[in-house]
């Protein structure tokens, strides 16, 4: 009954449809068309992050996948100095150097990140033609909740990609892994209060409510349901905003022949 490979569409009867119909809330909650997202249901938030960095580099550097991240050109992975360890962590488990191949983004004293040192570096990359596969963003940081400024980097990102001419683009992951609820108050009847909700625990929902408005502006994000409920750790799920990056991950069929 816990066997994981059994997951599949032959032998799950409903489970793989009820996790399509998650996939399709999820990506309904934050604003974006769940015709085109998906998501993939894997171990942890930690697995879910590896997902945004592993996407960003099979688009940006697709070589990379027979020939390993040695082979390929100039790249700098990006992330939040205030965030998880697994956004350090997992770019070692995928050999990235981390001393020469990474940017650390600095913080500003709420724990978000200083925007204008992201501009600053992402600029001094593609100046010098250095792509940067991916850009780990966090809303709601494990201790002190930091939330990201999802927009501000994608309209920075978009804005130095087109005045360098940058292409693919870097993909924004947003580790949401503890943060993810806040989507559930997106549309939330503040003034009408329905749940009667406490004084001071509304306007701190509010105030975050407003920020987690921006998570649509993200290419994938984690979604950790263990986090905050009686579910196991293989219930996370990685959302992607548009399932063609899926082709990215795509594997040689010679690879699978005990399929064929």
């Amino acid at each position: 009954m816990g066997n994981a490979n059994l997951v599949h569409r032959e032998y799950s009867e409903s489970a793989s449809d009820l996790e399509f119909l998650v996939i399709r809330q999820i990506a309904s909650l934050i604003g974006w068309d769940h015709s085109k997202a998906t998501g993939i249901f894997t171990q942890g938030g930690t697995f879910c992050n590896q997902y945004g960095y592993l996407l960003g580099i099979r688009k940006s550097l697709p070589e990379a996948k027979h020939y390993g991240m040695g082979y390929t050109h100039e790249y700098r992975f990006m992330n939040s100095m205030g965030g998880h360890y697994s956004n350090t962590t997992n770019l070692s488990l995928l050999g990235i150097n981390l001393k020469e191949k990474t940017l650390r983004i600095q913080v500003e004293e709420n724990n978000n990140i200083n925007i204008e040192d992201f501009s600053q570096q992402l600029e001094s990359c593609f100046r010098l033609n250095c792509k940067v596969p991916t850009i780990m963003l966090t809303m709601g940081t494990t201790d002190t909740f930091g939330i990201d400024q999802v927009e501000s980097v994608y309209r920075e990102r978009n804005r130095l990609a087109e005045k360098y001419q940058i292409e693919p683009l870097p993909h924004i992951h947003v580790d949401a892994a503890v943060g993810w609820p806040m989507i559930f108050f997106l549309d939330y009847d503040f003034q009408g209060n329905p749940l009667e909700i406490n004084e001071e625990t509304l306007a701190g929902i509010q105030k975050n409510k407003e920020k987690f408005e921006s998570l649509h502006f993200a290419d994938s994000f984690t979604v950790d349901f263990q986090k905050w409920g009686y579910v196991p750790y293989t219930s996370s799920l990685v959302m992607i905003k548009n399932k063609e990056d899926l082709k990215s991950l795509e594997n040689d069929p010679e690879n699978f022949s005990y399929f064929n």
